[in-house]
């Protein structure tokens, strides 16, 4: 039929009639490249013009833009009508041998069966019982799993919801959420003081810890923890955080031997400890991370000098030692802070150094953070603290920080927060 219709275009043409042939796509007028071309050819040879309604570049008008543009939508057509005859293809070859199309099924056999069943559920014998259920406390998420526990039918709390919803008067309504809420309060309650006094027996207990050891789900341990600290009086001690990896005292030593050596230090010559740290400053982020710092010396060694005299070197004479504290002084020292934070009755204290910083303000005869790091780790000197202070109902007074035998100044005293 169309080769037809061309053959009578180009006949009037000849005849003398004045011919044009509209189309409303050039994909309409052929679906190959060379049979659009050829038909298009004859139709300006005969004088008949040609007009596309959607491609407004596409006329016979005789120049080589207008023949390109012809060109690159027809090449565009046999494309897609290419594509398309391999889909169908494709398609059918799969059909022939039983292919089910689609992304493969989610829901098992089984699922779909409970899905279908629940339209089935005697709803007219249950609906009572189900609203004496609901009147008594239960939300429709408990009716829904009520429902799977009798009948093993998965139902949605929602469609409970849609089918009991109408059976409920609005008092009925309002006096079941009501009993809904008083239940679900005292499952917070109860499930709040379980982790407060998880907390106060289990120091540096992290949420997963908790959630495990009470066998609750690790979002409820997470909403209740901050109820739990802010009702319960006491303090709790957090987790200890990953520390670097243990360093042998001889790679500590070779460190400082690769320090006097890189900054030229005379075997008599004073090496003091911020030369060092000025020189691990100065090394790439990975070999400073290998680095330990004068802090890890004077932890390891009990001082500077002594790290010093391990390594061969001479280190700069002290302008003042801490004298007249030991370990267990430090431990009781941070028993009495961990004390006053049970005395504060501000609810549950995160026993951290931020607020141990904050006392130590107001009580300068204490240890500071950095000679309690001399003396071992704050998780370990806490935790030890932490034991004292539950083991003694009375702590004896400690001793004061001595600075060759002076006693520290005390500093401005800033309120506690």
């Amino acid at each position: 039929m169309f080769v037809s219709l061309v053959e009578e275009a180009i006949t009037a043409a000849a005849a003398g009639e004045d011919i044009e042939v509209v189309v409303v796509r050039l994909d309409r007028w052929g679906r190959s490249l060379p049979d659009v071309i050829s038909t298009l050819t004859r139709l300006q040879e005969s004088g008949i013009r040609f007009r596309s309604l959607t491609e407004a570049g596409v006329t016979l008008d005789g120049s080589a833009s207008s023949m390109l543009v012809i060109a690159v939508l027809s090449a565009a057509a046999s494309y897609e009508r290419t594509l398309m005859m391999n889909r169908v293809a494709e398609a059918k070859k799969a059909k022939d041998k039983s292919a089910i199309g689609g992304r493969p099924r989610v829901l098992t056999s089984t699922m779909v069966a409970r899905a279908r069943a629940y339209t089935v559920l005697p709803w007219e014998d249950l609906m009572d019982g189900l609203v004496k259920l609901r009147r008594e406390g239960l939300s429709y998420a408990d009716l829904a799993d009520y429902l799977y526990d009798e009948f093993q039918v998965l139902v949605n709390p929602q469609t409970v919801r849609t089918r009991v919803a109408p059976f409920m008067t609005t008092e009925a309504e309002a006096a079941g959420s009501k009993a809904a809420e008083a239940i679900r309060l005292e499952s917070d309650e109860a499930d709040t003081l379980r982790i407060a006094r998880w907390l106060v027996a289990n120091p540096g207990s992290t949420r997963r810890d908790t959630a495990t050891g009470l066998d609750l789900p690790l979002y409820r341990v997470e909403d209740l923890t901050p109820l739990a600290l802010i009702q319960f009086g006491g303090y709790v001690v957090p987790p200890a955080k990953p520390g670097k990896q243990q360093i042998t005292d001889q790679e500590m030593v070779t460190a400082l031997r690769d320090c006097a050596r890189d900054l030229g230090i005379a075997d008599r010559e004073p090496f003091a400890q911020v030369r060092y740290e000025a020189w691990r400053r100065q090394q790439t982020e990975s070999r400073r991370a290998s680095l330990p710092s004068p802090i890890a010396y004077r932890r390891r060694f009990m001082t500077w000098t002594a790290a010093c005299e391990t390594a061969g070197l001479t280190a700069n004479e002290l302008p003042r030692v801490y004298t007249g504290l030991t370990v267990d002084d430090i431990i009781l020292h941070l028993a009495v802070w961990l004390r006053s934070l049970t005395e504060r009755n501000a609810g549950l204290i995160e026993a951290n150094q931020s607020e141990y910083r904050q006392w130590l303000r107001l009580h300068p005869e204490a240890p500071s953070e950095e000679l309690i790091r001399l003396r071992g780790t704050w998780h370990e000197m806490l935790g030890a603290a932490c034991v004292l202070e539950k083991s003694k109902k009375k702590l004896a007074v400690p001793k004061p920080v001595g600075v060759d035998g002076r006693r520290k100044k005390p500093s401005r005293a800033l309120p506690v927060r």
